[in-house]
């Protein structure tokens, strides 16, 4: 175990992936799933909280943090499943729980209902809700999805990320994002998610082409099949004050248990990270003990 993580790299296609590894090579495997324009060190505190139970492995999605970014700007669903199937295979791992925040939950229940048996525990942090816009962008016709794709793809790769003079400015817009970072957490997530370019200014990591949706994926019907494909015990834990709120309507995955943290948003695990871990740590030790 070790307070901080090593850096290691796996392939995944022609891809040149990123994660870390805290540790304990006699510890069950627990993998940790960032969302989207994050970095695997946003789960830092969850993780070293978990590292005397388990070697927690944190990648970085492709197009994020230090992880490639893919050539042709492709980050569905799907391309994450195949880099997250890359790195069980990587790991030797035939089956773990994950844990995964928001688009990062996307991909793990996309996956937990592809290959079953290779998801033991999964615990969906603010990832669950079922939204009228998502409904709505799939009932767009399928030429508009896919232009707009094209020109919101076309835009990103001209474009250059905004440039930040220092770290504490780039630290104040992750504060702006979320009013509940302390500064020294805001400082950390913005030193590991920015880089300094030549002209002494600090960048994003993140690929600006993720946030061009990819036009085509499979349709609610099929979702709603490959969730009740999942064998996994499901946790749901979301924000009260976002994704989470009461009158939002979970997906509908059979024996998911569901549970709501108290003044906290779209991230969880950095507005009460204790309350977080008190949580998800009873629900993956009952997996390592082998009960259901």
């Amino acid at each position: 175990m070790s307070n901080v993580p090593v850096s290691k790299r796996f392939r995944s296609q022609s891809l040149d992936l990123h994660y870390v590894d805290w540790g304990g090579d006699d510890l069950p495997i627990l993998i940790l799933l960032h969302g989207g324009n994050d970095h695997c060190r946003s789960w830092d505190r969850i993780a070293e909280a978990l590292s005397d139970r388990f070697r927690v492995i944190a990648p970085d999605l492709r197009g994020h943090g230090d992880s490639g970014w893919s050539n042709d700007g492709h980050y569905s669903i799907t391309a994450h499943v195949l880099d997250l199937l890359a790195l069980y295979e990587a790991l030797g791992v035939e089956t773990a729980p994950i844990l995964a925040h928001s688009f990062g939950g996307m991909v793990a229940l996309r996956f937990a209902g592809l290959y079953p048996a290779a998801v033991s525990r999964l615990i969906l942090l603010e990832s669950a809700g079922r939204f009228d816009a998502e409904a709505a962008w799939l009932a767009t016709p399928v030429e508009h999805r896919i232009t707009d794709y094209f020109e919101k793809l076309r835009k990103a790769a001209a474009s250059r990320p905004r440039p930040y003079a220092s770290l504490a400015e780039a630290a104040a817009r992750m504060k702006e994002r979320n009013p509940r970072l302390s500064d020294a957490l805001a400082l950390h997530l913005a030193d590991h998610g920015t880089h300094p370019g030549e002209d002494g200014q600090r960048r994003w990591k993140f690929d600006p082409r993720i946030r061009a949706r990819f036009p085509h994926d499979i349709s609610f019907e099929e979702r709603r099949r490959l969730r009740w494909q999942v064998a996994a015990a499901v946790l749901i834990v979301d924000g009260a004050e976002h994704f989470g709120a009461p009158d939002r309507t979970p997906l509908d995955i059979p024996g998911a248990r569901r549970d709501i943290i108290a003044e906290a948003g779209h991230w969880p695990h950095h507005d009460r990270p204790d309350d977080v871990i008190a949580v998800i740590l009873p629900f993956l030790d009952q997996g390592s003990l082998g009960q259901g």
